[in-house]
Parts: structure tokens; C-alpha cells; sequence
């Protein structure tokens, strides 16, 4: 596997479909079949939109010989925004081998937020290092802030 920065358009409908189908999948599996859930735009490529014109936030893709995944992330800010990866390749390690290349690639300490009800979330960012450092209230609804000190 490798990581390579997002540099163009021409993966963009990859891009949508991998992030619309990652969160439906965790949804999905955590609130019961048939189950939506992710941030606004995520099932309609507004959220792929809003990233890209973001100055300060890079997209990285997952690569094997096909993209099968994408990291975003604000390095002025050290949040992790985004960790999507195509459901096929899910529980197979593919995550913690794109998370280990990452961080070889840009060392850094990382905080990311994802919802309290994705238990297989909290189980992947905590295997690899990750704390539980805080919460948030949207609504109803409740996250959990992560964090991983970057260490030599």
C-alpha cells in the first residue's frame, strides 16, 4: 500500500462513492441495516466539494493498484477529518496499515472526532494509539475527540 496526495480531479467519483458508501457501511453496521448516518453532504458529494476548496486541508488517498480509501487532514490545526476506507476492504487491516504509512509520512501529533455509537472506530483509533481525550454534543447526538502525541 502507499499514500499519495490528491493532486486532481479525475478520481473524484471514486472519491464520493468511497466516502458515501464508508460512512453508510459504519452506520450500517452499528444502527442496524439500512442505516444512514455522516456529516452534511457526505451522501451527495457536497462534503468532497467543501474539502477541496478548503486551503488548509489535504486530501491523501489509499492506494493498493486501485484508491481504496482517503485520509483528510489540516496540518495547521493537527485534525484528522476525514479516514474513509471502501467497505470491501474493511476489517482486513488495510486501516491500520494506511494509518501506520501515514504516519511515517507525515509524523505529527493528530486529533480527530467520530460518533460515540462507532465502537469498531473507537477500537481501530485506540489499537493504534489514539486517547480518548474528550466529547461533543450535536443535538442528540454524541462524538468522541481522539488524540495521538506524535513521539519519536
Amino acid at each position: 500500500m502507499k499514500i499519495i496526495e490528491y493532486v486532481g480531479d479525475q478520481e473524484d467519483q471514486l472519491l464520493e462513492r468511497i466516502i458515501r458508501t464508508s460512512f453508510d457501511a459504519d452506520s450500517a453496521f452499528h444502527l442496524g441495516a439500512g442505516k444512514r448516518d455522516g456529516p452534511p453532504g457526505y451522501d451527495n458529494g457536497e462534503l468532497l466539494k467543501r474539502v477541496k476548496q478548503e486551503p488548509k486541508v489535504s486530501l491523501y488517498l489509499l492506494q493498493e493498484e486501485i484508491i481504496i480509501g482517503l485520509i483528510v487532514a489540516n496540518y495547521s490545526e493537527n485534525q484528522i477529518l476525514y479516514f474513509c476506507l471502501a467497505p470491501e476492504y474493511m476489517g482486513q487491516g488495510y486501516g491500520t496499515i494506511a494509518w501506520q504509512l501515514f504516519e511515517k509520512f507525515l509524523p505529527n501529533t493528530w486529533q480527530l472526532e467520530t460518533p460515540s455509537y462507532s465502537l469498531r472506530n473507537h477500537h481501530f483509533y485506540e489499537k493504534n494509539g489514539f486517547k480518548k481525550i474528550g466529547e461533543k454534543w450535536y443535538s442528540k447526538d454524541k462524538s468522541y475527540i481522539y488524540q495521538k502525541i506524535f513521539s519519536n
